[in-house]
């Protein structure tokens, strides 16, 4: 509605049968997730806000995608295969 006063709301939307995914974290156009045993930090344009983490949380995500193309993050432990990014 173009001069309404009402302030935005946000819509939650809730699934059940997932409990191997969380959402970490997410800002600065990127989403921070948790899939089982995998961290993914991977794009997403809607976020627009700040991450509340700290850098070095997003740097010990094992895999990172960009532009669609999954790059696996340098670590000497436990290798992982990439992330399968949409």
């Amino acid at each position: 509605m173009a001069g309404s006063s009402r302030p935005a709301t946000l819509e939650v939307v809730a699934t059940d049968g997932f409990s191997d995914y969380a959402l970490l974290d997410s800002g600065n156009g990127r989403k921070l997730e948790r899939f089982g045993r995998f961290t993914v930090d991977r794009p997403e344009p809607q976020v627009m806000w700040q991450p509340v983490l700290e850098p070095s949380a997003w740097l010990q995500s094992r895999h990172e995608c960009r532009e669609n193309a999954p790059e696996r993050r340098p670590r000497t432990t436990n290798l992982q295969r990439p992330c399968a990014c949409g």
